[in-house]
């Protein structure tokens, strides 16, 4: 065997076991001592959906990399059947970043979320925020018994 293949050799090996143990674990480094940082989770879109006469808004998010994942426990969002403020319903995801050297696996996520019913909300236009996107609703009411709810595309 030739110096440089003899060198090579060992250079691989230890390359492979790192992306195995990325690929594993999804984070080199993961014990106790690991940085943990929280930030704006990347929102892809958000809809809102009526169903039944509750309205919902969904908001499709990305996760990038096996060493982020959404801080479920941060999540701020309204409490359903409540009236916005300024009629915004403003809904916030954070994730978890833990690690330094991370798998590059791309993942996406719908987080769904209640925000009431359509006859609990007063007439007019509607806003859903979701970190920096959003999407926007009306409530029109046509009779005592008939609301129209109308979503508008972004």
């Amino acid at each position: 065997m030739t110096q440089k293949l003899k060198l090579a050799l060992p250079v691989f090996a230890l390359f492979v076991l790192i992306i195995l143990a990325a690929a594993v674990g999804g984070c080199l480094g993961s014990d106790n001592s690991t940085k943990v940082t929280y930030q704006p989770a990347q929102i892809e879109s958000v809809k809102v959906i009526q169903d039944n006469g509750t309205i919902y808004a969904i908001a499709n998010v990305t996760i990038n990399g096996g060493c982020q994942s959404i801080d479920e426990q941060n999540i701020t969002a309204p409490v359903p059947g409540t009236k916005p403020e300024n009629n915004e319903f403003d809904i916030y995801i954070p994730v978890k970043v833990q690690g330094d050297v991370c798998t590059a696996i791309i993942s996406w996520k719908e987080e769904t979320f209640e925000l009431g019913q359509v006859f609990g909300l007063p007439d007019g236009n509607y806003t859903v925020v979701v970190n920096d996107k959003n999407a926007t609703f009306n409530i029109k009411s046509e009779s005592n018994t008939t609301k129209v709810f109308t979503v508008y595309e972004e």
